[in-house]
């Protein structure tokens, strides 16, 4: 006979979804009134952390859209924003490539050297060109 198992997931990494579910739970508990299963400390620690919870999670929602206005700015002036290139000027991007083709041109044959400058170096060799034969 085929052993049963049952997995019951709960939202670990959504906050949303887990605020949800304890208001779901209280609720259903609320509902039930005497004929509920759940032990009333559970019910009633659950509705304190819920009560601590929510408005953090609203400030959260709040400072986020900010954050996310600052970290536009900052990826502007780095360069990196999806419509610039290394040839937007006055941008990080734009002078750190100068910068490593600085280098490159000075460190020529030593280009390893690089990595002292904190850049990621990868030297290899490639197989040259072969002519097809037919």
């Amino acid at each position: 006979m085929a052993r049963k198992t049952v997995r019951v997931k709960i939202p670990r990494g959504n906050a949303d979804d887990m605020i949800d579910l304890i208001k779901h739970v209280l609720k259903h508990d609320k509902d039930l009134g005497k004929n509920s299963l759940l032990d009333k400390v559970d019910v009633t620690a659950l509705t304190a952390l819920l009560k601590a919870a929510e408005p953090e999670r609203e400030k959260a929602k709040e400072l986020e859209a900010a954050a996310q206005g600052f970290n536009q700015s900052a990826k502007n002036h780095l360069g990196i924003n999806r419509d610039q290139s290394i040839n937007t000027p006055n941008t990080g991007l734009y002078h750190i490539t100068q910068v490593r083709d600085t280098l490159l041109k000075k460190l020529k044959g030593v280009e390893e050297k690089l990595g002292e400058y904190g850049f990621n170096v990868a030297i290899g060799s490639a197989k040259g060109r072969s002519k097809k034969t037919k």
